[in-house]
Order: C-alpha cells, then structure tokens, then sequence
C-alpha cells in the first residue's frame, strides 16, 4: 500500500481540509474511491485501519478532517458537506479514478455524508459505522446502486439498535418486528443490499478499530464494486503483530540499559 500524508485542499467556502491518501502500489485507470469520515472530536487518523486494508484490496482511500477537526480549519459547524464535495474534487484531479465508483465510510458524526449520499448517484456505497441511518435515504437499483451497511456494536452509547432497526425497517419496506442482525437485505445484484452487522462485545469507541468491523466493511466494499482481489491478506493482523514486537522489545530494551544506566548515572560511596 502506498500512503500519502498530509495533503490539503480547498471547499467551496474557503475551508482547507487536511487529508491522506492509501492507494494500491500498482499502476492503472478507472479505480474505485472510498471516502472516509470521522466522528467528532476525533481526526482521520483514527480511521486509518479501514484504509489500509480498503487499499491493500484495490481502492484509492481518503480518510480527511472535517472542518474544525485535526488539521483542517474553521471551527464553523455547518456546511460539513462541502467537505466531502472538496475530497471527491481532489479525486477528479488524479485521472486515473472512476467517478461513477465511489463509496463512502462515515463514522459516528461522519454518518451526515448520506445528505450528500442521497443526491449523489455516483456514490454506489455507503457505510456507517456508529451513526444512525437516514430512513429516506435513497434505495439502490441496478441502474444507481446503493448498497448500505451499518455496523453497530452492541454496548454501543451513541446509536442504538432498535432506531436502526426502525430505519433499516423503511428502507426494506419490511415490519420492524421482521428486522434481523446480521442478515442481508436485497442484493449487490440487483444494487440494494441492505444489512446491519452487529458485534455484541463492543462500544461506539472500538467500532473505529475492532478488526472484526475492518474486515466486514472491506468486504461490503469488495461485494459493492465486484472487485476481483487477488491478496486477500488482513493486515490488520500483521500490524498488531508488529506493535506487540514493538512494545515487548521496548521493554527488554528498558531492562537492558538499566544497569549499565544506574551505573553510570549513581556514584558509589567512598
């Protein structure tokens, strides 16, 4: 995966929004683009495991600061969808994107990218990850797919199930009484699948790095597109490898300076 740091843009409004950028390693044209927003009072680094593995798999992923958030700026509240419109922009520009293929991740506050969602036909995917869904969010077709998947955790103090439950229920045009977890609605097929995946050993704060919720998004993500991937390796797993090595080797690096430190920093008495 190769990871860009630290790019900005401009909204219609005069608001530079700070960005980063993962994208495969290999060359090509007409790629899908996933969006990905965050919650409040968090920054785009907190989302960063979706998007590594959301590149390892063939999309060009941008997780950004909203407005008043990490490095972007203006404290002004409203008008956060001007966000998502610079970012989608910015990816114009590249050339080597499919515009008629994006999707969209928003976490918790991020969820408001479905006012944008709605109009916006060339988001063919949206996942909310901790927010609520907009009952009358529109439904997909073969002709203007949208595959909508909600990830909730049980212990979860921001959303709760029944509401979801409530707008999954309008959406499907279903009993509320007949909504199930975990269980698919529609089909990638026809452009309108729907579902709600709960885990029952989580909060709102952990739904932003549990790898279970990573790897049921990146696959939604692949479902929605009909990517052909070809590593499907988690990556998720070898990084939290890599920082339990990191740590353990911290600490018998602590021990092994001890001595010759406390040696060295102590004067024996005479």
């Amino acid at each position: 995966v190769k990871s860009t740091y630290g790019k900005s843009t401009q909204t219609s409004d005069g608001v530079t929004i700070s960005y980063n950028i993962f994208e495969p390693t290999s060359d090509g044209l007409n790629k899908p683009a996933i969006i990905i927003g965050h919650g409040s009072m968090v920054n785009k680094e907190m989302m960063k495991g979706y998007a590594l593995e959301l590149a390892a798999v063939g999309f060009v992923v941008v997780p950004f600061d909203f407005r008043g958030h990490g490095q972007s700026t203006m404290v002004e509240p409203d008008n956060k969808t001007k966000d998502i419109i610079a970012i989608k922009e910015e990816l114009s520009l590249r050339g080597d994107i499919d515009m008629n293929a994006l999707g969209y991740i928003g976490y918790s506050m991020g969820g408001l990218g479905q006012y944008l969602i709605q109009y916006d036909l060339s988001f063919k995917c949206f996942i909310g990850i901790g927010t609520w869904l907009n009952s009358s969010l529109r439904t997909g077709t073969m002709a203007d797919p949208l595959n909508v998947l909600m990830i909730q955790a049980l212990f979860d103090e921001a959303v709760k199930l029944p509401n979801l439950k409530s707008s999954l229920a309008t959406r499907v045009g279903i009993d509320v009484s007949d909504v199930d977890t975990n269980k698919l609605y529609g089909s990638f097929q026809q452009g309108n699948a729907s579902m709600i995946y709960l885990d029952d050993n989580s909060n709102h704060l952990t739904l932003a790095w549990d790898e279970d919720f990573i790897r049921e998004a990146r696959d939604w993500a692949i479902n929605s597109f009909d990517l052909d991937v070809i590593d499907e390796t988690f990556y998720v797993n070898i990084r939290a490898l890599i920082l339990l090595l990191q740590v353990f080797g911290g600490i018998g690096f602590f021990f092994l300076t001890l001595e010759p430190l406390s040696k060295l920093v102590l004067t024996p008495k005479s």
